[in-house]
């Protein structure tokens, strides 16, 4: 991968950064709150790769498990503060 970036002449936290605005965008199209823990995992490792260095697996490991155990704390955050309707256990 280290090829492919010096041939576009990005560093691998901007790949990060692009990534997460991608799924923002993802986020904005698909509008139901799964890609926004995704995005900000990616956010998380570009300043990561900023302040560590760049290793791919380590950098994909931590992509993937910040993901998955944000999807519940961010889909609860946007069911609560976004999502005005009772909840069936609240009625």
């Amino acid at each position: 991968m280290n090829q492919l970036l010096a041939v576009w002449e990005v560093g691998a936290a901007s790949v990060w950064v692009i990534l997460a605005v991608g799924l923002v965008i993802v986020e904005v199209l698909a509008t139901s709150g799964f890609f926004l823990s995704f995005a900000a995992s990616a956010l998380i490792v570009a300043a990561k790769v900023m302040l560590l260095g760049a290793t791919l697996l380590t950098d994909a490991l931590m992509f993937a498990a910040l993901g998955v155990l944000l999807v519940v704390p961010f889909r609860a955050f946007l069911r609560r503060f976004l999502d005005r309707t009772k909840d069936i256990n609240d009625l």
